[in-house]
């Protein structure tokens, strides 16, 4: 498993960022749901989906660096790659292989997925995670959605605030622990296999 550890030893990233994954798994959740995503829900699913595989199997589904961006936790290169695809919509008119864009609307982008979801890239467990993540993130307002992931009341937004406050990625243990506390439940085990 690979780790990423900052000269606090923060664990913010047990596997690289994985393109492949993150688009599959957008598709999926756009497709299942008959709806368009922008590029904020793309996101925080993304964000979403690898905290509740981690808090049951101990490893993301999509991976990459977890950073305290001034809307929430986000991957770097999962948002580089959305807007990559507008940047390239917007000088040459080429839309991406994996999605359709529309213009903007209220600053933002609106993604519908050109593919298929292909069921076997996908275990149950991860499936999981992405329904999980889908309850968790589509139901929220934009408001509510950034008290999600602000408020430190929350278990999201307490790991944000502390990474944000310490300008440093945000830790995954932080998380766990935060989401113990919030709901006391009990992930050492976990927190075990991701420092393995």
């Amino acid at each position: 498993m690979a780790l990423e550890s900052s000269q606090n030893d923060t664990l913010s990233q047990l596997l690289p960022f994985n393109e492949h994954r993150f688009d599959a798994c957008l598709t999926y959740l756009a497709r299942e749901h008959g709806k368009s995503l922008t590029q904020f829900d793309m996101v925080k699913l993304h964000v979403m989906i690898d905290v509740f595989h981690v808090l049951e199997h101990g490893t993301p589904v999509i991976g990459g660096d977890l950073r305290p961006w001034k809307h929430g936790a986000v991957v770097d290169r999962a948002y580089n790659r959305i807007m990559q695809w507008w940047y390239r919509l917007r000088e040459t008119g080429e839309q991406p292989e994996q999605f359709h864009l529309e213009p903007y609307i209220n600053k933002q982008v609106t993604f519908s997925p050109n593919r298929e979801s292909n069921y076997d890239d996908f275990s149950a467990s991860e499936i999981e995670a992405m329904e999980r993540a889908w309850d968790e993130i589509m139901t929220k307002d934009w408001t509510a959605s950034e008290l999600y992931f602000h408020d430190p009341k929350n278990f999201m937004g307490r790991a944000w605030a502390n990474a944000d406050a310490e300008n440093r990625a945000i830790d995954w243990n932080e998380i766990i622990n935060a989401y113990d506390a919030q709901y006391d439940e009990d992930h050492t085990h976990i927190k075990t296999l991701i420092r393995v």
